[in-house]
């Protein structure tokens, strides 16, 4: 008879593939022998983008050495924000989060990065056959999004005939973050890069 495929062991997950803003990690599925091996896919931001209108804010963000507790590696404050949902495209997370994200490094030359966080699974309305959430992602775009915190009703949606459906997709949620020297996370990328090939 046919074996049943079981998932052996699964790697750690990859950095996330943008030092800012929404990105993606991946980690490697490996599963029973003659069974295909797979990949996770989750979504990650270490921090926001800094625009140029967020310059007065980080001239505003504490500076000082004692802001830093010992064993943080460096890294100034995490960053915890308020209620935010994750919108994707046409599609928006059910409920509301309080997410922490990374703040900055003492040393320029270094980068706060998340040391320990785990995955969560986040529930989205998508309007009926909208695709892929993930692929709605772009370049610099904040996964977190407090501009819309009204509950959703599904019933009023339900009543004005817009079909929803619902799509689960796996969150970084950031527990610690730590300093790195963007040399290492830069030959961390390049190596997961060409891995890829």
């Amino acid at each position: 008879g046919v074996g049943i495929c079981r998932t052996t062991s699964w790697s750690s997950w990859s950095e996330c593939s943008a030092s800012c803003g929404v990105g993606i990690s991946t980690r490697h599925v490996e599963t029973t022998i003659g069974c295909q091996d797979l990949s996770d896919v989750r979504l990650c931001e270490n921090r926001k983008c800094v625009m140029k209108e967020d310059l007065h804010s980080i001239k505003t963000f504490p500076l000082n050495p004692y802001k830093i507790r010992k064993g943080h590696g460096g890294c100034r404050k995490m960053q915890k924000m308020g209620p935010s949902r994750i919108r994707l495209g046409p599609c928006v997370s059910r409920r509301l989060y309080r997410p922490k994200i990374c703040g900055l490094c003492q040393n320029s030359n270094m980068n706060c990065v998340p040391s320990l966080s785990t995955t969560i699974q986040v529930e989205f309305l998508c309007p009926l056959n909208s695709g892929d959430p993930i692929s709605f992602i772009e370049a610099g775009y904040d996964l977190w999004d407090n501009s819309w915190l009204d509950p959703i009703d599904q019933e009023l949606l339900h009543s004005r005939n817009i079909q929803m459906e619902n799509k689960f997709i796996a969150i970084q949620w950031i527990l610690k973050c730590s300093c790195r020297s963007t040399f290492s996370m830069l030959k961390n990328m390049i190596y997961s890069e060409y891995e890829n090939l």
